[in-house]
């Protein structure tokens, strides 16, 4: 069996896996990896690939390859047709063209100026790097640079995401001289910078560097890219003990369930980025798919603290078909939460509590996993408990360790919902409008419900949309007033539904 292994200049070589599990081009340092890289295409004389083995499977075969193929109600993903690689990053240094310019963006100032890359900078995806460069000008102070933010405009296929750098290192240089740099993560495949304005007329930056940090050197840039549909792009730590048999595995799972969750929601992202031993995240895991697109119409981003990561190596490593509940949940989030999908227009919403999606990834991510014939034999594992189970036990089992949790508790509500009802609620393909008349009236019906009088803000008939939802498609797409609150009863309960409300802070808000 032979793996590509691709090099700085995009060209490939084939490996044996024998090769590969002996330590034939196991990292030893960033020198040894690149020159290794480099003789053994330039020895083995292998073109560069054009065309994927994911790709080439697909053309030779007319099976789709995300479809229920054998009308059970479920899909059916094309294993053959996802084509999984890794590769170093790689280890840069070097010169970046910039230029001293009046004008950015239409904005011109005749009084000041901006320090701008000449051109588009190539990246690999979610490697840190480190750009600095010397600034010097007649009478240039420290408070002249110290509020200097870079303006870094990251570049996918066919989007581009905004972000604003303050400076992480700023020191001095010689008179009027001084080393400036800035921390970053690459959020897409290339970039280009320019600074905020200086009022310096005598301004001087010839040039800047790029620099890759040294903690690239521990980890894969992973890619699960199927023939067609959602991608993956995965930075996760080396760790030799695990063989790259169970590392494919395991992307090619994620890959598959990310696949699975485009097919039930509807949300194409076409790339999802997953982020391990993300040191700023603030949580154990997040879901924030504006890292890499601030118009939210494709491209999802998960990162996931050393804790968290470590959980999913350990099961990495011991080689099961199972998906730990962190990577269930956060992976749900990105196909719902910072979308521009249906689901999180009318269903969804922002407070002083943050979102309601909270409430229902978990089912999607259960949903989705059910939906999905390749996943159902999965083992979905909640490490915090060490509990795991099969999709159709998981969200109530893992509740009876979370009591009085209501995330969980509504997840677990929602698992006694037949399968396609939860398939037709979270693909939000109709009859969605927060606004109907029938909304505000299962608003007032559950203030009844309650015994509250509630305003009903946007937020609450967002909130009371889901729940009108449910019921239509739980009473054949009909909405019967008469079984409201039988429906209530048997599907929720009154302090459930009381203690979201007071949690979500609706008897808050106004109108």
């Amino acid at each position: 069996m032979e793996r590509k292994l691709f090099t700085k200049n995009n060209s490939s070589v084939s490996i044996k896996e024998s090769q590969l599990r002996s330590g034939f081009i196991m990292k030893t340092n960033r020198i040894k990896k690149t020159v290794l890289a480099v003789t053994l295409a330039a020895s083995m004389a292998i073109p560069t690939a054009t065309l994927s083995t994911a790709m080439t499977a697909q053309a030779a075969s007319n099976v789709p390859f995300c479809a229920d193929t054998d009308n059970n109600g479920a899909v059916n993903i094309q294993e053959d047709q996802i084509y999984v690689s890794r590769s170093y990053y790689e280890a840069r240094s070097n010169t970046i063209s910039t230029e001293i310019t009046h004008e950015v963006n239409d904005l011109y100032l005749d009084d000041a100026l901006f320090v701008k890359s000449k051109d588009n900078i190539t990246l690999q995806p979610l490697a840190r790097y480190v750009l600095s460069f010397i600034v010097s000008g007649d009478n240039l102070s420290e408070s002249d640079l110290k509020g200097m933010k870079l303006t870094f405009v990251f570049l996918t296929k066919d989007n581009k995401k905004i972000m604003k750098i303050e400076p992480s290192k700023l020191e001095a240089r010689g008179k009027d001289s001084y080393y400036v740099s800035y921390d970053f993560t690459a959020y897409g495949e290339s970039v280009y910078f320019y600074s905020s304005y200086i009022e310096n007329l005598n301004l001087n930056c010839s040039s800047a560097s790029l620099t890759s940090t040294l903690d690239n050197d521990d980890y894969y840039l992973i890619e699960a890219r199927p023939a067609d549909g959602e991608k993956l792009f995965i930075r996760i730590k080396i760790d030799e003990s695990i063989s790259w048999n169970k590392m494919e595995e395991w992307a090619k799972r994620n890959c598959i369930y990310a696949n699975s969750l485009s097919a039930t929601t509807g949300v194409k992202l076409d790339t999802l980025y997953m982020d391990f031993d993300y040191s700023d995240c603030p949580y154990h895991a997040i879901s924030n798919n504006k890292k890499i697109n601030g118009n939210l119409d494709k491209y999802g981003y998960v990162a996931f603290n050393e804790y968290a990561s470590q959980d999913v190596r350990d099961q990495i490593a011991l080689g099961r078909n199972s998906i730990t509940w962190v990577e269930m949940h956060e992976m749900a989030h990105s196909y719902a939460c910072y979308t521009s999908s249906n689901f999180e227009k009318n269903y969804l919403f922002w407070n002083s509590n943050g979102t309601f999606d909270e409430y229902l990834t978990n089912a999607r991510g259960i949903t989705a996993i059910q939906n999905c014939d390749n996943l159902r034999n999965t083992e979905i594992v909640f490490e915090t408990v060490g509990y795991s189970g099969k999709y159709n036990t998981m969200a109530n089992d893992v509740y009876t360790h979370n009591l009085n949790d209501y995330k969980f508790e509504f997840a677990s509500d929602l698992s006694y919902f037949p399968w396609e009802q939860l398939e037709e609620y979270f693909a939000a393909t109709s009859d969605n409008d927060p606004d109907l008349i029938e909304s505000k009236l299962v608003a007032k019906k559950i203030n009844e419900f309650i015994g509250m009088d509630v305003p009903l803000s946007k937020n609450y008939l967002k909130f009371s949309n889901t729940i009108r939802k449910l019921m239509k498609l739980n009473n054949n797409g009909v909405y019967d007033e008469s079984k409201f609150n039988r429906f209530m009863i048997e599907y929720f309960s009154k302090d459930l539904i009381k203690g979201l409300v007071k949690e979500l802070k609706f008897d808050q808000e106004k109108v």
